[in-house]
């Protein structure tokens, strides 16, 4: 397991590198991507210079988070001139974000955009909800944008803010989870496909944009 060949592209500024599923992003109770950084990458400029400039406790640069279910791009600056520039810029909303989920369902409409407020599940800690009879904490104020691709169930999602399980909640809410969420789609769902791999969901992180 290395890191080199899990980035995908790098700059002066950022490196963009490949999660898989089942792997968390930053610290925790389980092995996550940093920990592939910290103790399996080989002697390579690339990692020395994440870890030497930022180290643990900056998170060897990291910029986003992906759940452990969720794949693919992990953003990281190259410098802190970099991490500065991206989180002012992610407070003024102007980083879009962008995924592709396969969903249960096809929706009837070709775009879409949910604005429905999310909050902390007040009996399940592990969720979050939009049902303003189950909440506890502050509300999370966000926005997902969503666009059909053509004869499928895939949906290509874009969003410019960010809290814990937003695209799963919200495309959860309109009644499309994405397919393997478990924690997520309605009882019914969850009797037809007793037997998923409960560390993957079909969420993918594709790029981002500023």
């Amino acid at each position: 397991m290395d890191f080199l060949p899990k980035i995908v592209y790098q700059n002066d500024d950022i490196l963009l590198a490949r999660k898989s599923h089942g792997i968390a992003s930053s610290w925790g109770q389980e092995e996550s991507f940093l920990d592939v950084i910290k103790n399996y990458g080989s002697d390579d400029t690339t990692r020395s210079h994440q870890i030497s400039v930022f180290g643990e406790e900056g998170e060897y640069g990291l910029l986003n988070r992906l759940d452990t279910v969720t794949a693919w791009l992990l953003y990281f600056a190259r410098s802190y001139e970099a991490k500065a520039e991206y989180m002012h810029l992610q407070e003024q909303w102007s980083i879009t974000k962008t995924y592709y989920a396969q969903v249960y369902g096809i929706p009837r409409v070709q775009f879409g955009r949910i604005t429905t407020p999310i909050y902390h599940h007040r009996d399940d800690a592990s969720r979050m909800t939009t049902d303003m009879d189950k909440w506890r904490w502050k509300v999370q104020e966000v926005i997902t944008y969503w666009e059909k691709l053509p004869h499928c169930d895939l949906l290509k999602i874009y969003i410019t803010s960010g809290c814990r399980h937003q695209i799963r909640c919200h495309l959860a809410s309109i009644g499309h989870p994405i397919v393997g969420d478990r924690l997520y789609m309605s009882k019914w769902l969850k009797k037809q496909y007793l037997e998923y791999d409960d560390k993957k969901i079909e969420l993918v992180s594709v790029g981002l944009d500023f």
